[in-house]
């Protein structure tokens, strides 16, 4: 079944708009492998929008429609998974995978939902900035696993570099090497009505993770120990100055 339809109009069931394709199934057409459900979807496909395929589940007929969102940015629709079936009762109840989880389609590279944003200047700096984050070059990242692997014994190790940095500081320093313009600001008020309690909490308060574990005990030696260097290493049109370290 092919229809033409705007992924919002047609999770809701309303009218057709161009723009996206949907193509869906019915459970019977579909190996019932999964057991952990309490009610299995009668109709689930996909919405092609922009390239771009977003997997749905519909569940029952009756009105009202009932849209669920995924609760987070990294999870996906399998958690509402125990309010389905009440809810199923009372309506047509219809998920969605978020881009990026579930059976929705992935960004076109690791890193792409970042550089997107960060490129068009939608990617602000929250408040006062001060929320660490650790990063790590993908080459750093591969050597750790194979020392994981090798390794004798167990244990839980933070794969990142040596250099925890705050937002107010490494993103103005990715927005340059994209060949971006500088970020915005934007106050936590504001972000918070936007990006919720989470959003806010992540740019200015979150804190970065140690890497002593890992290099103690994995002999593990980093190519690129700092962002900076991983940035200039990872980006082309990065400054010439990008590796140095700055205060």
């Amino acid at each position: 079944m092919t229809t033409t339809a705007h992924p919002a109009a047609a999770l809701a069931g309303q009218a057709d708009l161009p723009g996206a394709a949907r193509r869906e199934r019915t459970v019977d057409e579909r190996t019932l492998d999964e057991q952990t459900r309490a009610r299995y979807p009668d109709v689930e496909g996909f919405l092609d929008r922009d390239g771009v395929r977003v997997f749905y589940e519909a569940y029952g007929s009756a009105e009202p429609t009932i849209l669920l969102f995924p609760t987070w940015g990294i999870v996906h629709s399998r958690s509402w998974k125990f309010q389905i079936p009440y809810f199923a009762r009372h309506g047509r109840v219809v998920t969605f995978d978020r881009r990026g989880n579930g059976r929705s389609d992935r960004p076109g590279s690791a890193s792409d939902q970042l550089l997107k944003p960060v490129r068009k200047r939608l990617f602000p700096i929250i408040g006062n900035g001060g929320g660490f984050m650790s990063f790590v070059h993908l080459d750093d990242a591969a050597t750790a696993t194979v020392l994981a692997l090798e390794h004798d014994g167990h244990g839980i190790y933070n794969i990142v570099d040596d250099e925890p940095a705050p937002l107010r500081q490494w993103l103005p320093v990715l927005a340059e090497a994209l060949g971006a313009g500088p970020p915005r600001r934007i106050p936590a008020w504001l972000a918070r009505l936007v990006a919720g309690e989470d959003g806010v909490r992540m740019g200015t308060q979150t804190r970065g993770a140690s890497n002593a574990r890992a290099k103690s005990e994995l002999g593990w030696a980093l190519q690129y120990p700092s962002w900076r260097q991983g940035f200039a290493a990872a980006y082309a049109s990065a400054a010439p100055d990008l590796a140095r370290p700055r205060r």
